[in-house]
């Protein structure tokens, strides 16, 4: 098996596998849903994603620092060598972050290396689980783009197909959707879809303008922004006046605090460092470390930064969660608390939740609550589907959520919501 150089622009080495040492230990990996795809897809086109690794100070070996799964699965594979990239114990959270965290553009640029690298779009679409049209697809997002663009949103979360929706227009017009996005912090199809629609004729490409009415002009967008923007404002103060309270009312030692500020979430070195220590699946391990930065003292940062708070999230035993979720509404009357997982409480303005984002989408468009069908599978949707003219559960979905709703339906994982609109919605 030929290994392929991570496409990335980081420096990488060729380490041993047998110079490599764990730094968690997980007996049960096998079991894991990532690991027989992370197997296959390395059985057909090679190391892409290189493990990111720290020279030990004890025996001079590289400690895994991100990479397990890939590691154990070289291992299987009996393969001696891999790329890796060295950190030091300072570079090793932006380096984690970079790579688990992959754009759109990066993800192109890793499988354009692999064609480069001689391996058949065949066999990458096979270990990918996807078409080859689709690889054709995501290696040439960036064609029809301008080199601005792809600058602009080069790390951003933004699909393959809200870049093809920026093609339809021009140069010029491009530019100024990709800052607005960036802006608003807002990659969605929709939003992208409505700016495209709002351009004049002559930002489109010859043949790329649509007949028909245009859902959104300008005026409306800025509108749908500014009270956005005043919704903002709300929480932010929300917050600030009472985070201290919060910290007094929260003083159990087994629980943590996250935050969020212009949608970047922030938790503490610890818990970052290894989730699975205080209770976490690999998968949410993954994903703590893909989506947040970490701060030697959460506490304090949310003290420094209280004026700039989008909200606040507490992270602790399931046992608990109810207990302090009770506690906190009983004494801050001016805070939405709610929770969207089992070990996670979640803090906001008064105003937030689903079911006031839902009212104010509503309002805008000029449709009636009645007119509504409202889906959910957790604590977080209850209010929605309850105010919802439907409100319609999953069969996975919290018993609160089940409570809440007129009917539930089959689980998510089966297209229970797609067959239920197409039965419904006529």
């Amino acid at each position: 098996m030929k290994i392929l150089k991570p496409a990335f622009d980081l420096n990488s080495v060729k380490i041993r596998i047998s110079d490599l040492e764990e730094t968690a230990n997980r007996k049960n990996y096998k079991k894991l849903i990532s690991y027989n795809s992370i197997l296959s897809s390395i059985r057909e086109v090679g190391i892409i994603q290189p493990l990111v690794v720290c020279i030990s100070p004890n025996n001079g070996k590289y400690k895994i620092l991100d990479g397990h799964v890939r590691f154990y699965a070289l291992r299987e594979l009996k393969q001696k060598y891999v790329y890796c990239i060295i950190a030091n114990d300072n570079e090793r959270y932006t380096f984690d972050a970079q790579i688990n965290n992959l754009s759109t553009f990066q993800k192109a640029a890793m499988i354009a290396k692999a064609v480069k690298n001689r391996v058949s779009v065949k066999r990458i679409a096979s270990a990918l689980g996807i078409s080859e049209k689709q690889i054709l697809s995501d290696m040439n997002v960036t064609e029809g783009l301008d080199g601005k663009v792809v600058e602009i949103l080069k790390t951003a979360n933004v699909t393959s197909k809200s870049l093809r929706e920026l093609k339809r227009v021009r140069n010029a017009r491009q530019i100024q959707i990709a800052q607005m996005m960036k802006s608003s912090n807002n990659y969605s199809f929709t939003f992208v879809s409505s700016l495209v629609s709002a351009s004049l004729p002559c930002d489109f490409h010859e043949g790329q303008r649509k007949t028909g009415k245009v859902r959104m002009d300008f005026s409306e967008i800025r509108t749908l922004e500014a009270a956005s923007d005043s919704l903002e404002v709300r929480a932010k103060e929300s917050l600030e006046k009472y985070h201290a309270q919060i910290f007094d009312l929260v003083t159990d030692k087994d629980v943590f605090f996250e935050c969020f500020i212009d949608g970047r979430g922030y938790t503490s070195e610890i818990y970052y460092e290894n989730p699975m220590n205080f209770g976490e699946s690999e998968d949410i391990s993954a994903y703590v470390r893909s989506t947040r930065t970490p701060v030697p003292d959460i506490r304090q940062f949310i003290l420094q930064h209280n004026t700039e708070l989008d909200s606040i999230s507490i992270v602790g035993p399931t046992e608990k969660k109810y207990r302090i979720m009770h506690e906190l509404t009983q004494n801050i009357h001016t805070v939405y608390v709610t929770s969207g997982a089992p070990r996670l409480i979640e803090i906001s303005d008064r105003h937030s939740g689903k079911h006031n984002g839902l009212k104010e989408v509503l309002r805008f468009l000029g449709i009636s609550m009645e007119e509504t069908i409202a889906f959910g599978d957790g604590d977080n949707d209850s209010e929605m589907l309850a105010e919802a003219g439907l409100g319609v559960a999953v069969l996975n979905a919290t018993e609160r959520c089940k409570e809440a709703a007129d009917l539930v339906i089959g689980d998510y994982l089966d297209d229970s919501v797609a067959e239920f609109l197409e039965e419904t919605v006529r």
